[in-house]
């Protein structure tokens, strides 16, 4: 009989990702942040999370310093940046670019920041109406100013990566892609589906391949093929929605650890809004409460002890064997994704 084994040593994380701030000064349509403005919670992470994450810095390859809010309105990031580097951590953000200005730039490459992604939904005006706050040019000149930095200081890092999103109504916003990455250097793109939709409205904006028509899907595989021919980006990778369990979850729960701006541990960013009410969201156009699968908190036990104790074990087994019907995993599209 096939038995699953998970390891009992200290842990070794593909990532740990820490949401440093709930702050943000976007307003973009799809986001918690906006539709649950009157709930929200505003904070920021204690540095202390530092001292809890330390011990297994050197079996981590990535810290990602990102959550439901803008990583740049941190006031202790450059204090924690350092504190990561000095021990040899990879570090990530991903950006909305309004705040990235040729100082912020020059401290960013400075620092040595391995990953810096910036967020679009859209390849002309159509993005600033949808994320509302940032504009197209702000990411275009951030993205150039890091660039500009990088050459001026003599290194490849930190990697530029575009973070897309992909609405059903605004699919043929893709038609710009290319002539936008062109004006662009990047070294990565990712254009992903809205996996969290917080009304009705937004659930019908999720991308099912089983509802896209033969010639669209046609058009992301030849998009992909341009992309890649004309040496836009190094990678390229496009994700649809499939109405059906397909892979292991792509936020790799057996591999990564996820920790709140509050200091508690949690599965995955989903499972973290920060409000004061119960959330609801929408899963194949039916509405669903978010139970957070939540694991401890950073102040009363040891990380390896949380990683290791009885709930958190028996999560990441029933998930790696997918036996957790009554866990909102079930109903999540994070479990659904397909690559093109």
């Amino acid at each position: 009989m096939f038995r699953i084994r998970l390891p009992r040593f200290y842990p070794v994380f593909s990532w740990i990702q820490i949401e440093v701030t709930t702050k943000c000064n976007a307003s973009c349509v799809y986001c918690p942040h906006y539709l649950c403005r009157s709930s929200w919670i505003k904070r920021d992470i204690s540095f202390e999370i530092m001292k809890f994450i330390e011990p297994a810095l050197p079996t981590t390859d990535l810290v990602y310093l990102q959550g439901w809010g803008e990583p740049l309105l941190y006031p202790d990031l450059w204090k924690m940046i350092e504190f990561l580097k000095k021990r040899n951590v990879r570090i990530g953000l991903t950006s909305n670019g309004t705040l990235i200005t040729r100082e912020i730039a020059r401290r960013l490459v400075e620092a040595g920041v391995d990953i810096i992604a910036f967020s679009l939904a859209g390849t002309d005006e159509t993005n600033d109406l949808i994320r509302k706050g940032t504009t197209l040019s702000a990411v275009k000149r951030g993205i150039d100013l890091i660039n500009e930095e990088k050459k001026k200081q003599g290194t490849p890092l930190p990697r530029v990566h575009l973070a897309y999103l992909l609405l059903k109504s605004h699919f043929d916003q893709l038609n710009g892609l290319p002539s936008l990455l062109n004006e662009l250097s990047l070294q990565e793109v990712v254009v992903s589906p809205l996996t969290l939709s917080l009304s009705p409205e937004l659930d019908k904006e999720v991308c099912f391949i089983e509802e896209l028509p033969e010639h669209k899907l046609i058009f992301l595989k030849e998009l992909k093929r341009k992309i890649t021919a004309q040496k836009l980006c190094d990678n390229m990778v496009i994700h649809l929605v499939s109405k059906d369990i397909t892979e292991l979850c792509t936020e790799k729960i057996e591999w990564s650890m996820t920790i709140s701006s509050d200091g508690h541990i949690y599965s995955c960013v989903l499972s973290m809004v920060p409000v004061k009410t119960k959330l609801f969201y929408y899963h194949l156009h039916a509405q669903c409460e978010m139970i957070p699968n939540e694991f401890g908190h950073f102040q009363d036990d040891t990380l390896k002890n949380i990683w290791y104790n009885k709930s958190y074990r028996s999560f990441r087994k029933r998930h790696l064997k997918e036996n957790f019907e009554e866990l909102a995993c079930s109903r999540c599209y994070k479990r659904k994704i397909v690559t093109i």
